[in-house]
């Protein structure tokens, strides 16, 4: 494999010319520091240090990849000026949780965090949020079937002894070899042969065995493995992680039980997509969700409750101000999401052009997250097969060093300003502050 496909760039972003000006544990000295600035994407790095022979091309149209650029930089300039009454209205939310919030509802939200965190593991909240669900009467069976995939593979998984599962298959194949019809045994073994056909070996397995007449379930952990494997083949992880969020939230109505609780919900649901707009960190459901909503008057209405429920129990009044700026802010916020959508279609094309003329039957194609369905989509309409590759993020991406970098390569900002901003990084981190980790 060569071929590595870009955005951020139009036609050829190569930059293995830079390997004839030293060896390679020189070049490999100077290019970690860019690329620990950010200034070096891992591609690039790779292209510097490695002798192997790649391509690496931007499939952008330059045109709508700049006018993202110009919705970044006046999306960064209204999102300071808004901050200050953001964080002014969480502050209000998080004050009357603990006084309106029932506690289930509160449980049921520290448990969304510690998954998010990462301290509960995906199928213990997924098993968390099914059994809740069961508890209030909110059927799942049709609704949230990934989640009922995702259980059974987790349960099913549990002291399954693989000995034991390749003893019973033995068994049972050597009884096949004496009942079964010739040509159901020679598909069986050709499935076998095939190093890729797994679930395709014990999908005939199973299938031969019941025209043998033989029951699986005299096989107990056979059968078990093989419940297993139609689980974990019918589970589909893209559509489990939508499918908990719609879970959580209808869980999180059901719970609310009084009028103040359902509206403080709905203020801090919104809220939390105002946050994310704010940092740029909305999802592509995030996205649309958002994009539903009509904030025009929504956010004086928010002030006012939060500010009566404040006098009832006795906390302090905010004055919210701000709140205009905030209503006008949000649709130049919001472009930056929209002109990144017009750009998916381009990235598509132009990296279909660039397969069709190199002739390359496997390449690699480097987005960002926000673009990863709509393209996986554009391209398996295409025919191609595609494997999404997604990083593990175990730090928050550090804003003002993001900035500073995209800034300074849209030429926009300077590289001082980026060695400033891993400067203060760096502080941070010794200071046992939560610096990241490049």
């Amino acid at each position: 494999m060569k071929l590595i496909l870009v955005e951020g760039g139009e036609g050829n972003v190569g930059l293995a010319y830079l390997r004839d000006y030293g060896p390679p544990e020189n070049r490999r000295h100077i290019a970690e520091k860019y690329l620990k600035l950010g200034i070096l994407s891992g591609e690039e790095y790779l292209d510097i240090v490695s002798d192997h022979p790649l391509i690496l091309w931007g499939v952008e149209q330059d045109e709508r990849y700049q006018d993202n650029v110009q919705a970044f930089l006046e999306a960064e300039r209204r999102r300071e000026e808004v901050r200050p009454v953001v964080a002014a209205l969480r502050q209000a939310v998080e004050a009357l949780k603990p006084r309106l919030t029932p506690e289930p509802l509160r449980a049921l939200d520290e448990q969304a965090k510690a998954y998010a965190e990462e301290r509960l593991p995906l199928a213990d909240y997924v098993d968390e949020l099914l059994t809740l669900a069961a508890s209030t009467s909110i059927p799942t069976d049709s609704a949230y079937p990934n989640a009922h995939h995702l259980r059974q593979v987790h349960w099913l998984e549990q002291d399954m002894d693989m000995a034991l599962v390749q003893q019973e298959q033995a068994t049972l194949l050597e009884r096949l070899a004496r009942v079964a019809k010739p040509e159901a045994l020679d598909a069986l073994v050709a499935k076998a042969r095939q190093t890729d056909a797994r679930e395709q070996f014990y999908e005939a397995l199973e299938q031969t065995a019941r025209q043998a007449g033989s029951a699986l379930e005299a096989y107990p952990n056979l059968s078990r493995y093989l419940t297993y494997l139609k689980h974990s083949r019918a589970l589909r992880p893209a559509e489990l992680a939508q499918e908990l969020d719609r879970l959580a939230a209808q869980l999180r109505q059901r719970l609310a039980a009084s009028s103040e609780a359902r509206l403080l919900l709905q203020i801090e649901t919104q809220l939390d997509l105002v946050e994310k707009l704010l940092g740029l960190a909305l999802s592509p459901s995030d996205y649309e969700r958002l994009h539903a909503i009509s904030f025009a008057g929504t956010f004086p209405a928010w002030a006012e409750f939060l500010n009566s429920q404040s006098v009832r129990q006795g906390l302090p009044l905010n004055p919210f101000k701000g709140l205009d700026e905030l209503e006008h802010a949000l649709p130049t916020l919001q472009r930056f999401y929209e002109v990144a959508h017009t750009r998916e279609e381009a990235l598509v094309a132009r990296a279909l052009a660039k397969l069709d003329e190199t002739r390359e039957s496997l390449a690699v194609l480097i987005t960002g997250g926000f673009h990863s369905p709509e393209i996986t989509k554009r391209l398996i309409e295409q025919g191609l097969g595609v494997v999404v590759v997604a990083p593990k993020v175990s730090q928050p991406t550090n804003e003002r060093l993001y900035h500073a970098v995209l800034k300074y390569k849209s030429g926009h900002g300077s590289f001082k300003d980026v060695e400033d901003a891993a400067v203060l990084i760096s502080t941070a981190g010794r200071a046992g502050q939560g610096g990241i980790r490049q």
